[in-house]
């Protein structure tokens, strides 16, 4: 049997790294996420079982979302990532909370009204990205989720565990101006600063620059300026 040459070697490694790189590119879109984040994301992953060595500079909650995601994409079990019993984080597909969760991701809105219609006591669930199902719901621009939310008593003003940003905060940040306006309209406090240090307003207008799609937001930055006057008009600081 021969071996392959070096230039053999180098075309299949070309092929392997074209083919590689598609599938990262549909799997970072689909995670709504630059395809440079989903790299650096899988790397710091790599390194997440030796701190003592190499310290991940994110919290580990994005070490958390990585793992989740990429289990929700390839239908992983628990034991299918090295260090997944490491970052606690566990597959569920089956109880009708991971079933939320997945029609959350999803963006399938009905299904997971329905869902919390017969289980409501999920309105408090918090997803293994830190999302309580409020900022989810405003996150993929569901009204009638933000009306069953706050119908059912959840706190118009819960934060995420993350970024600590309200449900308006992330409306803003996708540019869903339908969940932004709901949620001013029913008075939310327009002016929280997330541990980052950025408002709504502030967000708004990083959106309207165009500085935003980096971080996989996928609205024009057209979307911005009506949250941008939406905003102003309400009071809001930046």
């Amino acid at each position: 049997m021969s071996h392959p040459t070096a230039a053999e070697r180098a075309q299949v490694g070309i092929r392997l790294e074209k083919r590689l790189t598609k599938v990262l590119k549909g799997l970072a879109e689909y995670l709504d996420v630059s395809l440079n984040v989903l790299v650096e994301s899988i790397l710091l992953h790599a390194v997440a079982s030796d701190d003592g060595i190499i310290q991940p500079p994110w919290r580990s909650r994005k070490s958390r979302l990585v793992c989740a995601n990429l289990m929700d994409v390839y239908g992983l079990q628990d034991d299918d990532l090295a260090d997944l019993a490491l970052l606690g984080v566990v597959a569920d597909r089956a109880s009708p909370q991971g079933q939320l969760f997945l029609a959350l991701r999803q963006g399938r809105d009905d299904q997971a009204l329905a869902i919390l219609s017969e289980h409501p006591e999920l309105k408090h669930a918090i997803d293994a990205q830190g999302f309580p199902v409020i900022i989810s719901a405003a996150r993929i621009d569901s009204i009638p989720l933000l009306q069953w939310c706050l119908a059912n008593g959840v706190d118009a003003e819960s934060k995420d565990e993350a970024y600590e940003d309200t449900a308006v905060g992330w409306a803003v940040f996708y540019g869903n101006a339908r969940s932004a306006t709901y949620l001013a309209d029913r008075g939310v406090n327009l002016c929280n600063r997330d541990n980052e240090g950025f408002t709504p307003l502030a967000n708004a207008r990083r959106g309207a620059q165009g500085q935003l799609a980096k971080f996989g937001v996928r609205a024009p930055a057209s979307a911005f300026q009506p949250l941008i006057a939406l905003l102003e008009e309400r009071g809001a600081q930046e």
